[in-house]
């Protein structure tokens, strides 16, 4: 079944797969390189899915700081 959705092309998944893992790494240097990521063309799905994953990391943040 495909993906609903899912990236248009193989170039495009990929690029989607490399921000979450850089979510998934969650290091200084991989929020940086993300908020690079997230500053690029408006609407564009990399930009896009880098933003959603900084968004994840700071709700994450909060939610860890909130539990201590």
């Amino acid at each position: 079944a495909i993906e609903q959705n899912a990236p248009a092309s193989p170039e495009l998944a990929r690029e989607v797969r490399a921000v979450k893992v850089l979510e998934h790494v969650g290091t200084p240097s991989a929020v940086k390189l993300l908020e690079k990521l997230a500053q690029g063309t408006p609407g564009a799905e990399r930009t896009r899915t880098a933003k959603s994953s900084l968004e994840r990391l700071a709700k994450s943040a909060a939610a860890a700081g909130a539990g201590q």
